[in-house]
This record gives structure tokens, sequence and C-alpha cells, in this order.
């Protein structure tokens, strides 16, 4: 049977800083992938379809301007929350690419990442997903 959580994909290659995203998802209650490089995303986003991704900028050789461009391509309609440690400039200037190609571009994150916003940010865009039960408080 599929699973009925949405499907993040983590795309990053600082190995640390990957595996902390992949909990902090998990306790919101995705499913997650992991992503050390552009060539690791590529296989991931060609044989399945994400609600979100998360996609560091630096990616050694490649950038994930380079992923934003294969997104294009594929049409995704994934939510995508940019994350780079790179100078401000550079993160504002790869939102601009994916504004520019149409992409669901969510808030971009500097690292050091606050794993607090970031948890709060994916519960929020799980209960925005079509199909999604509401939450209902206790009183």
């Amino acid at each position: 049977m599929a699973s009925m959580l949405p499907r993040l994909l983590i795309v990053d290659d600082d190995n640390i800083q990957r595996m902390i995203t992949v909990k902090v998802a998990d306790a919101a209650g995705y499913e997650t992938d992991g992503a050390a490089s552009f060539e690791e995303a590529l296989v991931l986003l060609r044989e399945r379809a994400y609600d979100c991704l998360t996609l560091d900028i630096m990616l050694g050789k490649d950038t994930g301007i380079d992923i934003l461009r294969v997104l294009k391509e594929l049409r995704s309609r994934a939510h995508i929350i940019l994350i780079s440690g790179s100078h401000g400039d550079i993160l504002m200037m790869a939102q601009n690419v994916g504004r520019l190609a149409h992409l669901n571009m969510g808030e971009p994150m500097s690292k050091p990442i606050d794993f607090e916003v970031l948890k709060q940010t994916l519960t929020a865009l799980k209960l925005k997903r079509p199909g999604a039960l509401p939450v209902h408080s206790a009183a």
C-alpha cells in the first residue's frame, strides 16, 4: 500500500545537515529521500514525484540552480525551499531563477538552519496539501 505521507527530497552535500533535516522532516510527518549530489537527485526526481524539496545551492561541482532547471523540465509542482550557507545575493539569485521558471518557490533559508522554523514550515506545507486532513485541537 502506498504511503499517505507527503514526500520530501532533501538535496544537500553536507551529510550531517542532510541527516538532521531528515530527522526534522520525519518529525513533521514526511516520507523522506536524501541526495548528496546533483546526480543522485536527478535519479530520484526521475523515479518519483515529490511534494516538497529542500535544496542546497552549492552541491560540489553542480548547483541547486542545475536542479531547478531539471524541475522545470519535469514540470514539477513541488514546493521548493532553497537552503544555503552562501552569500545572500546568491540565494536570492537562485530564488529568482526558480520564480522565473514558474516553480513553486518557498521562503529561502540561510545556514545555519533554524530547525524549529524548518519543522514549522514543513508542517504548515503538509496541512495545505490537497487531501490533507484538518487538524483539530483539543478543547
